[in-house]
């Protein structure tokens, strides 16, 4: 096999990963879609510094939420703000994007595990770019390989 065989076959390998990503994104946000809504009230906000893995890697900061909720009489405290976490390169954009929830939300919970919540569901963005990524890695992967094998 070529050298532009073995790149069509890692491109192809690597699109998979992007297709997959985009797959399960999809299911996620059909079967959140279908979650109920609760009115709940925000306690607490922080932005807060990750560690770093070395000194040349950029600071980046997690925005946090505290949430409660009532779902059949019954209280859950919730963090979950979307499937997936965000995160900032400085922390004023952490707070930016906290200044978007009022301390009243709305909570989108599991019907079958109250206590599983969220306050945004997955963004349909998320899995068209995830799934552009991977039809585009896997045709460069194809073509590559149907040139390396003449």
């Amino acid at each position: 096999m070529t050298t532009l065989g073995i790149l069509g076959l890692l491109g192809m390998a690597g699109g998979l990963v992007p297709l997959w990503f985009a797959a399960r994104c999809a299911k996620e946000r059909r079967e959140m879609g279908g979650w109920p809504t609760a009115t709940g009230r925000v306690t607490g906000r922080e932005v807060r510094e990750l560690p770093r893995a070395s000194e040349r890697h950029p600071k980046r900061f997690a925005a946090g939420l505290v949430y409660e909720y009532v779902v059949a009489g019954r209280s859950y405290r919730g963090e979950r703000i979307a499937p997936s976490t965000r995160h900032f390169h400085s922390a004023a954009a952490g707070w930016d994007f906290l200044r978007a929830f009022q301390d009243e939300v709305q909570v989108y919970y599991n019907p079958n595990q109250p206590e599983r919540a969220i306050l945004r569901r997955r963004e349909l963005q998320d899995i068209v770019a995830a799934l552009i990524l991977g039809i585009v890695l896997v045709g460069i992967g194809l073509v590559l390989g149907l040139v390396g094998l003449q």
